[in-house]
């Protein structure tokens, strides 16, 4: 199976890089000046005395002109309207309601005599059935309720953080998909941490996965994992 770790460089690594890089060029610079130099030199020695500049010479000089570009190359390579309808509504509404109450009042009075009746009826009808409710069942039931709520309000409190019988994450066991945290921060958070390089085959590889290693105090990434 093929995996990946990439190491990743903290700024003040490239920063150096970068200033390595630009003093290779700076050194690259120079060393092509002095070939030129050395280059003009041999032709004016040649001009004057009659001899052609020896391929020594030239070598020597183009030579370390070659491997300062190589060293300029190799650092820069490792740097990377509601309110009037509603009173009229009203309005409307009170006057209904006034006639109505009116009409309901006669009909009352004329009702009371049946309504009397009923309520006789109902008291023997209750006295012979013996139905009723008593208040003694209706405050049992307040005080089961009562008892319920008070229950389960410990029985959460004794699972929370710092409760008698908190529970702690790692009593759970892990995940087998996403564990969504909402954009939340993961605090006081610590990434898996490895001794060295070659500890990291120990590690199950997946594409993103973060470690650190104590060797070089540096982290690594999960680049392939095939």
């Amino acid at each position: 199976m093929a995996v990946t770790w990439k190491q990743l460089a903290y700024q003040t690594d490239v920063s150096t890089a970068d200033s390595k890089a630009v003093s290779a060029g700076t050194v690259a610079s120079a060393a092509n000046s002095l070939a030129t130099v050395a280059d003009s030199k041999a032709t004016s020695a040649g001009t004057l005395a009659g001899t052609a500049a020896t391929s020594t010479g030239l070598s020597t000089a183009d030579s370390k002109a070659v491997s300062a570009g190589a060293l300029a190359s190799t650092a820069l390579s490792t740097s990377n309207s509601a309110d009037v309808s509603t009173t009229s509504r009203f309005s409307v509404a009170d006057s209904t309601l006034t006639l109505n109450v009116s009409t309901a009042d006669s009909k009352a009075v004329s009702a009371g005599t049946q309504a009397s009746v009923a309520d006789s009826k109902a008291v023997s009808a209750g006295t012979l059935a013996g139905t009723a409710a008593t208040s003694s069942s209706v405050s049992t039931a307040d005080s089961k309720a009562v008892s319920a709520g008070t229950l389960a309000g410990t029985h959460a409190t004794r699972h929370k953080n710092g409760g008698s019988d908190e529970l702690v994450l790692s009593d759970f066991g892990e995940p087998t998909a996403s564990v969504a945290f909402d954009g939340q921060q993961a605090t006081n958070l610590v990434i898996h941490t490895v001794a060295t390089t070659t500890a990291m085959t120990g590690v199950t590889a997946v594409v993103g996965k973060i470690t650190f290693c104590a060797a070089d105090l540096s982290p690594y990434v999960c680049t392939v994992s095939s």
